[in-house]
């Protein structure tokens, strides 16, 4: 259920997107956009053999 939310909100164009808090200042986050962040933690869970965190397969 939270995987799907997670993919209706924040996969566009094949990536996940960071969208902004409306509550926080443009100075303590990136903006709109996709972060390495995001790929390293795919990328460590299939060092580690889990597949895919949220279930998107290129």
């Amino acid at each position: 259920m939270a995987s799907r939310a997670v993919d209706e909100v924040c996969f566009r164009d094949g990536y996940y997107v960071q969208i902004p808090d409306p509550d926080l200042s443009d100075r303590d986050q990136w903006g709109d956009g996709c972060l390495a962040d995001q790929l390293i933690g795919q990328w460590w869970a299939h060092a580690l053999d889990l597949g895919y965190l949220l279930g998107i397969r290129p």
